[in-house]
């Protein structure tokens, strides 16, 4: 229960469910009229409201009743800019589309999970996931139709379900090919050092093009997150290596950014002049003159309007002839972070 509640005293949906032992969906059933729960299940529910003095929350009400119109989403890294600017887009989509997204955020398995259950309380057409995490996938599909579930810039865990990314490997493959193409020989890769796929898939598509190409494999740092703080923490571990590294592709730009001022104000090192950096997403910030990043642009309009596409072939009860719907990169936007060899 919130602060908020606490001093309102006003029970809710999830309070009923921690008495109970039962699930926030299965309250949620039980407290409206028409929904489809065992009587003997809508009784003790009912019973026991009544005696905490539970009052249904009437926003809460409407949302339901509009249920054929809603999509849940769930987002780990909120704070990201590039999920933030995703999350805006597909909102901004499926309003035209006279869908509304209705948003759970989370990082630990608990707030996934109590998170993911409040959502699909409202019976959203379709649950589409932005997250790398492996746990939410058992939690979701655990909880909605495998079927219902469409994951964003990574594949489907569990045949059946949907899956819209960006073709990673190519991004790799292209950024290395810039790099190459601008003299540079000795390359790196900041990894986020976490078990990501799309992390996975852009360093295999670096190192291919440098393989194949008679270049040596890059250098490979590993951060502790895909944040700028994780980006300047690394610039210790680049800088130690800098005799080794003309240019570095970092894994997402926010790294890129990060790495950036790391090596600029802790180490003295000059940019582009010692050291190449490059990034991936093109987020509003790498534009910024105070950083400049050069970048891998991904098209955000594209993506989302598979994903539209994808959650109304499931409004209409229709199977898509593509289940897996890969999104070629765009264009390198150089900027003030690279320079020749």
């Amino acid at each position: 229960m919130t602060d908020k509640n606490k001093q309102s005293g006003r029970v809710t949906i999830k309070d009923l469910a921690r008495d109970l032992g039962l699930s926030v969906s299965t309250i949620s059933r039980a407290v409206q009229a028409n929904s489809n729960i065992a009587d003997d299940s809508r009784a003790l529910v009912l019973k026991h409201a009544a005696k905490r003095g539970y009052k249904a929350n009437p926003f809460a009400r409407s949302l339901v009743g509009k249920k054929n119109k809603m999509v849940g989403a769930f987002v780990s890294r909120i704070s990201s800019p590039f999920y933030s600017e995703v999350v805006s887009k597909l909102s901004e989509q499926l309003s035209k589309n006279d869908m509304a997204l209705i948003l759970v955020a989370g990082d630990h398995f608990n707030e996934i999970r109590d998170g993911l259950d409040m959502l699909l309380a409202y019976e959203p057409i379709a649950l589409v996931v932005i997250s790398s995490y492996a746990s939410v996938d058992s939690i979701a599909e655990a909880l909605i139709p495998h079927d219902k579930v469409v994951y964003f810039n990574r594949p489907p865990k569990r045949k059946g379900s949907l899956g819209v990314l960006y073709d990673n490997v190519v991004a790799g493959e292209r950024i290395a090919q810039y790099l190459v193409e601008l003299g540079h020989r000795q390359l790196a890769y900041l990894s986020s050092g976490l078990d990501s796929y799309t992390d996975q898939q852009r360093e295999k598509g670096f190192t291919d093009y440098c393989v194949s190409h008679g270049i040596p494999p890059p250098h490979i740092i590993k951060a502790s997150d895909f944040t700028y703080e994780a980006g300047v923490a690394s610039a210790k571990q680049v800088a130690a290596a800098l005799t080794k590294i003309d240019a570095i592709f970092c894994a997402t730009d926010m790294m890129g950014i990060g790495l950036l001022d790391g090596m600029r104000y802790d180490y003295g090192i000059e940019v582009p002049e010692q050291l190449s950096i490059i990034g991936c997403d093109d987020i509003a910030m790498c534009s910024w003159r105070s950083h400049s990043l050069t970048t891998l642009r991904l098209p955000r309009e594209t993506i989302i309007n598979e994903t539209v596409r994808l959650i109304e072939s499931i409004a209409e009860d229709q199977r898509p002839e593509a289940r897996l719907i890969r999104v070629p990169p765009g264009e390198i936007i150089s900027r003030e972070s690279t320079a020749p060899k």
